[in-house]
């Protein structure tokens, strides 16, 4: 009898049926592992013509009958424009620990979506081969932190990383310097900074030594940058530790601030991520009102110390507002003093508001917006054809005032200009910050001109609105075949966390989704949804206890 159905949804791939029935068959054919069928399904995964949900059932139905040699039907993976059905087939590979595709990431080390390249990383990971290892420690050149952060994770125990690394020479070790095991990271440093003088070696120590995040690091801050005779290499040196943490570079750059060259101030001033230990926030301080000092230093000063939670900050600013005649300074100080958030403010900043420098009236009309200042409102209010002619850093100042006027005036704008990218970018904090009716809210969201991103970004927002009506909009959602997997990743989490128990029927559905990037979320929000339930239901104190237990240990 199973054949019989096999042979009927192969049949069905053929016809002109409708989306669903063709999804359906699919997806039957994927849970049957139906050889049969793979030639049809890859040329239905292969057809650009075919809508998204169709070709997306295709391939996690031949995900699921295991023979990865369908892939062949996809190289070069760098080939391919459509970057959901790329992340498909590269969590294909994964999946299936088709290891001898792995060469083909080597392709995307370069590529500028990191969702891809994550996905990349998680897979070499789970392939875990010398090749695939060696394909992680070429990602790990990455500029973006999360990178090279997910693969410090992934390897750091990893017998297999530590057995290809131990016939690894002190050159090939230099840039995976974050990787190696502490003690060997140190004795390679140490060794090199002494003995090497070539200088392409050296500027690849530059960079090296910001990824270790271990002791004793300091004084090799201090002997490398003594070693360095040109001064961009010196620059190059302290601008690797920007996104280091650690006492031994903070003390190093303390040194730097004494520098007789004010470009090495100025660098070391951009590298600093924690101000407040007393002796940086003192030196700072001091740097604050040295005369002749070069304004750009003093700028840099200003701005660091501004991050800082020291009270006394507001005082040493207003101190110098009251001083300076330099413009720079001064439209710097302004900037900060909005950025405090002292009410106290607002009378040493209105006297700019008329300032005949435009910068300086600008930012003075910022700063005052976000103090609260009732008159720049007021005065923006009173402009002609406001939505229309609104320019984008007028809707930052608006953003501030929790004012009637502003939400109807932020309502119009996001019914009327919401395809402009700066419209969308700030549709976020407008939903976070204000009322806006669901109606609005949810056309943004289901709006697929909206950039994805940001729509992903403002379903979390939905905890502000009417079980009843998010229910509806999360269903809709739910519903769409072709919608992006991690929106609807999302909305199954908002799910559980707004606990929409009459959603639990859909979410049943997912849980046998053929995609397990959803069904294993779904099956998390089922659990979670029936615990409660049963916990409630239960009358009888003693049994209802046991059942909270049990429901915890599962």
């Amino acid at each position: 009898m199973s054949k019989y159905y096999e042979f009927m949804y192969v049949e069905k791939l053929g016809k002109n049926v409708s989306k669903d029935e063709k999804v359906k068959a699919i997806t039957e054919l994927g849970k049957m592992k139906s050889i049969v069928a793979k030639d049809s399904l890859i040329k239905i995964a292969k057809n650009e013509n075919e809508s998204f949900s169709v070709r997306e059932s295709a391939i996690h139905a031949l995900i699921e009958i295991g023979d990865a040699s369908f892939l062949d039907n996809f190289l070069p993976l760098s080939k391919i424009q459509d970057e959901d059905i790329l992340e498909l087939l590269i969590y294909g590979i994964k999946k299936l620990k088709a290891e001898e595709y792995v060469k083909y990431f080597k392709d995307f080390i370069d590529n500028e979506n990191i969702n891809i390249k994550l996905e990349i990383i998680d897979t070499l990971n789970i392939i875990h081969t010398e090749e695939a290892i060696k394909l992680l420690l070429k990602y790990y050149n990455s500029k973006e932190k999360e990178i090279k952060n997910l693969i410090r994770l992934y390897i750091q125990d990893s017998k297999v990383f530590l057995d290809y690394i131990e016939n690894m020479s002190e050159i090939e070790l230099l840039n995976i310097l974050g990787l190696i095991p502490a003690e060997k990271a140190l004795v390679v440093l140490k060794k090199l900074i002494s003995e090497v003088t070539d200088k392409n070696i050296i500027k690849i120590l530059i960079s090296s030594i910001a990824d270790l995040h271990i002791k004793g690091t300091g004084e090799l801050y201090e002997e490398l940058f003594d070693k360095l005779e040109e001064k961009e290499d010196k620059i190059k040196l302290i601008e690797s530790l920007e996104n280091v943490e650690n006492n031994e570079k903070n003390k190093f750059l303390l040194r730097l601030l004494d520098n007789s060259d004010r470009d090495i101030r100025a660098k070391a001033l951009t590298s600093f991520t924690n101000i407040e230990e007393e002796e940086i926030l003192e030196k700072l301080k001091t740097m604050l009102f040295t005369e002749n000092e070069w304004w750009l230093i003093k700028k840099l000063v200003i701005m660091l110390l501004g991050k800082s939670k020291n009270l006394n900050i507001f005082k040493q600013f207003v101190l110098l507002l009251s001083e300076e005649s330099d413009e720079r300074i001064i439209r710097t100080l302004i900037v900060e003093l909005g950025n405090l958030k002292n009410e106290k403010a607002i009378p040493y900043i209105k006297k700019y508001i008329t300032s005949n420098k435009q910068d300086i009236r600008k930012v003075a009309i910022e700063s005052l917006a976000k103090l609260g200042y009732n008159e720049i409102l007021e005065d923006v209010l009173k402009e002609n054809n406001v939505i229309e002619n609104i320019k984008f850093e007028t809707i930052d100042i608006l953003l501030n005032y929790k004012d009637e006027r502003v939400e109807k005036i932020l309502i119009e704008i996001l019914n009327k200009r919401r395809y402009e990218k700066p419209i969308m970018e700030r549709a976020i904090k407008m939903v976070e910050e204000f009322q806006i009716p669901f109606k609005l809210f949810k056309d943004f969201v289901i709006d697929k001109k909206v950039d994805r991103e940001i729509r992903a970004k403002l379903i979390v927002n939905a905890v502000k609105y009417d079980k009843n009506s998010v229910e509806k909009l999360f269903m809709k959602i739910l519903e769409t075949d072709d919608e992006w997997w991690m929106l609807k990743k999302i909305v199954l989490l908002v799910v559980k966390d707004m606990k929409l128990y009459n959603l639990i029927d859909i979410v049943i559905k997912y849980v046998n989704n053929i995609d397990e990037r959803l069904s294993k979320t779904a099956k998390d929000v089922a659990k979670s949804f029936y615990g409660a339930l049963l916990v409630e239901k239960l009358k009888d104190e003693d049994i209802k206890n046991i059942a909270e237990k049990f429901m915890k240990i599962i």
